[in-house]
């Protein structure tokens, strides 16, 4: 199995650990090309694995495309990553799969885990889906709950979804390495909660509010 891995967050550092400590390092890590600490901890981790780490603009660009085509890659993960993959791009591997931090069809987005907490939500959860032409819209193939609890902050309710898609993402794998035939559940159509990326009002509190709402 030949992965190539898209990841730019905190999650990608456990699904780059998770990949290699299970036998199959990516033959690729791609990330963004600006600068952050889990960008830089994956780095560092793919340079003592030899594994190839690539920073472009457009993941979509032709002589990107070449270069990843170059790799012979057979799966495609997106593990939290800002850009979407085109089909020439997707057309070079049979599977290829986004982790979402949220229970999808809700919470569309790239902050899922500041607005489940922002609307006081009791639940979250993980869900691997095919990717698609449109962010987040792909069928469901796996999805599992993960609570959220009373005071918890963004980055509480990040530790505690790391090590589930961990395992979801060796369970997704090992379907694939057997060849066995993996459902998907189309994701049903319908207006759903969004999780765009937060302005800086979003943080404010409205003293208006319900008590409930102030604490969440």
């Amino acid at each position: 199995m030949r992965i190539l891995f898209f990841a730019i967050t905190q999650f990608g550092i456990s699904g780059l650990k998770k990949l290699i400590d299970r036998g199959t390092p990516p033959v690729g890590l791609v990330v963004a090309p600006l600068f952050s600490q889990d960008i830089e901890n994956m780095k560092k981790i793919a340079q003592d694995y030899e594994i190839p780490v690539f920073a472009p603009t457009s993941p979509n660009a032709p002589d990107m495309i070449e270069v990843f085509r170059s790799l012979k890659p057979t799966v495609i993960i997106t593990y939290t990553y800002d850009k979407k993959l085109d089909t020439e791009l997707l057309g070079l591997v049979k599977h290829a799969y986004n982790m979402h931090p949220a229970l999808l069809p809700q919470y569309r987005g790239n902050t899922p885990y500041f607005w489940t907490l922002a609307n006081g939500e009791t639940e979250t959860g993980v869900t691997f889906h095919v990717l698609s032409d449109y962010f987040d819209e792909g069928d469901i193939v796996l999805q599992e709950h993960v609570p959220i609890h009373t005071h918890d902050t963004c980055g509480m309710v990040v530790t505690r979804q790391e090590p589930v898609a961990a395992e979801m993402l060796d369970q997704l794998l090992k379907l694939i390495e057997s060849d066995t035939p993996i459902s998907r559940i189309p994701q049903p159509k319908g207006t759903f909660k969004r999780a765009p990326k937060p302005i800086i009002q979003d943080h404010f509190i409205h003293w208006s509010w319900p008590t409930q709402k102030i604490l969440d």
